[in-house]
């Protein structure tokens, strides 16, 4: 019987021993600096770390009301969400500027991962979705067709219409929402003033430094030592201001037919290259990509992208649980 793990399972918050998790009220203390709000963003759960002596549940309403305005944008499970309409119709006029310019950073994505990175895989995540029943030959005849409807340039993206180019087309966002709605979140906090708060919106964001003054440290699991992925050990990152990181990994989420959640956009792949692949960018929504793209794709070709583009960290397991920092 297959399982599914939640990718969150792969980043975690890592404070103090005295960090206190805030249930119906919020409380801090000299020895707990720290707030933690929490709520569910995309069908997931989001945790956002703040200073003590906030106006704590003004920030938490206006943090779930931009949350709610996001999804309805970026949900499918949503039906009137304006990915689902596009998704519905095959054209959207209208969209609005959040949707073009994710969109718009996803063909950046898409081209600079040679197509590794593709928001039009989702055919393929719905034929896996329609459940267990063919065989496995079938569903390899069933795939090759379906490849025929994906390619991130026969999805044209303008200010005023977003439309794809074959009928039977549809995106996903599952690869690069979150860390965008996590950029957005950092954002609303920077405007209410906040300089010292870690955000995880299915992706991590770092906001200034921690109380004490050091850098935010995230553990990321490392599967590369034990064989049970439930029982694995953590590497610590640090995440100066303003850096995110953001990790995929075939351990997470499986679809219906028990295949995992990691599509590759340009070949059928029964294994994959990696265990755990995460990525340190200056953005959330990079990182989130990125982290997707990299899974298929070999070190070589990562560290020659990692070489031209600023401020980008990688470090991946792969299925030899061998571990490699870019």
């Amino acid at each position: 019987m297959s399982q599914s793990f939640n990718r969150r399972r792969f980043l975690q918050i890592t404070t103090t021993a005295a960090l206190l998790s805030a249930t119906g009220g919020y409380q801090a203390s000299a020895s707990n600096p720290l707030y933690r709000w929490r709520g569910v963003a995309l069908g997931g759960q989001a945790e956002i770390l703040l200073p003590a002596g906030l106006d704590v549940e003004l920030i938490g309403n206006d943090v779930v009301s931009e949350l709610k305005r996001l999804e309805r944008i970026f949900s499918l499970y949503d039906t009137a969400s304006e990915v689902s309409q596009l998704n519905r119709e095959g054209i959207l006029n209208n969209p609005s500027p959040e949707f073009v310019e994710l969109l718009q950073k996803s063909k950046q994505v898409s081209e600079l991962t040679n197509g590794n990175f593709d928001v039009t895989v989702q055919p393929l995540w719905e034929l896996h979705s329609a459940g267990s029943g063919y065989s496995k030959v079938q569903l390899l005849k069933l795939e090759q067709s379906i490849r025929g409807l994906l390619g991130y340039k026969n999805l044209k993206v303008s200010s005023e219409k977003i439309s794809f180019k074959k009928g039977g087309m549809a995106i996903t966002l599952n690869g690069i929402a979150q860390g965008y709605i996590t950029d957005k979140i950092t954002q609303l906090l920077s405007n209410h003033g906040l300089t010292d708060s870690l955000i995880n919106i299915g992706e991590i964001k770092a906001l200034g430094h921690h109380p004490d003054g050091r850098n935010w440290k995230v553990a990321i699991a490392d599967t590369s030592s034990n064989k049970d992925p439930l029982q694995t050990q953590q590497k610590s990152v640090s995440l100066n201001d303003g850096q995110a990181i953001a990790t995929s990994s075939y351990l997470g989420t499986t679809i219906t037919d028990g295949t995992p959640h990691l599509l590759n956009p340009l070949t059928h792949q029964d294994e994959y290259r990696y265990q755990s692949m995460s990525v340190i960018a200056s953005d959330a929504t990079t990182a989130d990509a990125l982290s997707t793209g990299f899974s298929f794709m070999s070190i070589e070709n990562i560290r020659n992208i990692v070489d031209i583009q600023p401020n980008l960290k990688v470090h991946a397991v792969d299925n030899m649980r061998r571990t490699y920092s870019v």
